[in-house]
Parts: C-alpha cells; sequence; structure tokens
C-alpha cells in the first residue's frame, strides 16, 4: 500500500484504477545525513514528479512527519517489505 494513502486513509484502488502499481522512490531532502525511501502509488508518483519533493511534502505534511517520527521504517524499505512479506500483512 502507498505510504501517503495509508497516513491519509485515501482508498488506494479509487484513486488509482487499472494502474494499480506501487513503487519505491527515494527522497533526498527528508533527512540530512541518509536519503529516505517510501512506497508510492501510480496517483502519487505522479504528482511526485509534478510538484518536486519540497512541493510534495508541503502538500502531504503527515507523511513528512511520519518520515521524521519513524526514520528506521523509512530507510531500509526493501527490508520493511520483506518482513510484511514473511508474516502475511
Amino acid at each position: 500500500m502507498c505510504d501517503v494513502c495509508r497516513c491519509y486513509n485515501f482508498n488506494c484502488h479509487m484513486l488509482n484504477g487499472d494502474k494499480n502499481k506501487s513503487n519505491v522512490v527515494t527522497f533526498y531532502t527528508a533527512y540530512a545525513d541518509q536519503r529516505g525511501q517510501a512506497r508510492l502509488c501510480y496517483y502519487h508518483d505522479v504528482e511526485l514528479f509534478k510538484l518536486g519533493e519540497r512541493g510534495f511534502f508541503a502538500l502531504y505534511p503527515k507523511l513528512y512527519n511520519d518520515m521524521r517520527a519513524n526514520r528506521s521504517k523509512y530507510t531500509d524499505i526493501r527490508l520493511r517489505d520483506k518482513k510484511e512479506f514473511d508474516l502475511g500483512i
């Protein structure tokens, strides 16, 4: 599930329609010393492309605050996805 949709309780399937594919994107300005990663659906991936990182975080401050509060959750997202898969979430 998309991290923005999860933070804002959006219906990811309704936003994306047939393009229900999520991508792992890298944020370069979320942390000062390392890059952050988040999973975004097609709709939010396009918004990130159009707005850039600063505009995207200005539009979705809950995601930015969640990234700042839960740093370990967003620094190694591939490991997080593997754990969710192993647990069957």
